[in-house]
């Protein structure tokens, strides 16, 4: 990740900074569980895809620029999956033989900060956290006071709730994204992610999803990776 961060904060036992890899197996039961406790009928079908007409490129000056009005920390360019300003439709779409999933509902605004495929980078700061990718050279930086406005409109914040870290996107359409970070083990190695969507036009009011990671390194700075 190729951006001059704010100095290291001094580590605390939630700190998730490090290098995480999605857990597939769990992810796929804990996606069930969920879509299992969403309202009968009203489940969106698998395959469902979010509006487009987010363009590329991190605000006026293209890729790699930072996003307008970001309040004293920047991005390296936009979080990926782009998303345009309606996001996913109430229900998304319902291909034929489609699977019921919720996926389709969370916005691709928030894709930096829980990614199904990608393995997650994070780094928390004194006044910042980093997050972005192994595999990818974009990076967003969020501050812990204020808020960093993404290319699309939608406003990120991010704030310590009693040690752990807690990111809240606001969309353009309306709805809220809370990404709440925990390691309920330490010894484990191992992160979840609670994510809430909060909005008029989903299932109930809101969906609820969690996801689990892998730590692949012992930090961010340490190139070696932990011994299984």
């Amino acid at each position: 990740m190729a951006a001059t961060p704010p100095a290291l904060a001094q580590a605390t036992p939630q700190d998730p900074s490090g290098e995480w890899q999605p857990d597939v197996e769990t992810n796929t039961q804990l996606l069930q569980d969920a879509e299992r406790a969403m309202p009968a009928g009203a489940r969106p079908e698998r395959g469902a895809r979010p509006g487009r007409g987010g363009g590329p490129g991190g605000g006026p000056g293209g890729a790699g620029g930072p996003p307008p009005g970001n309040g004293g920390e920047g991005s390296m360019g936009p979080p990926p999956g782009g998303g345009g300003p309606m996001g996913p439709p109430p229900g998304g779409a319902r291909p034929a033989g489609g699977r019921p999933s919720l996926k389709g509902l969370l916005p691709t605004q928030g894709a930096f900060a829980a990614p199904e495929d990608a393995v997650l980078v994070m780094q928390r700061m004194r006044e910042a956290v980093v997050f972005g990718t192994s595999e990818g050279r974009d990076v967003v930086v969020v501050p812990l006071s204020g808020t960093l406005d993404l290319a699309d409109g939608t406003h990120a914040t991010l704030r310590d709730e009693g040690g752990r870290l807690a990111l809240q996107l606001d969309v353009p359409d309306g709805r809220r994204a809370i990404y709440r970070y925990a390691l309920p083990d330490a010894a484990s190695g191992a992160l979840r992610i609670d994510i809430t969507v909060e909005g008029d036009r989903l299932p109930g009011g809101s969906v609820r999803l969690q996801r689990a990671y892998r730590r692949m390194k012992v930090d961010v700075a340490a190139p070696e990776r932990a011994t299984p």
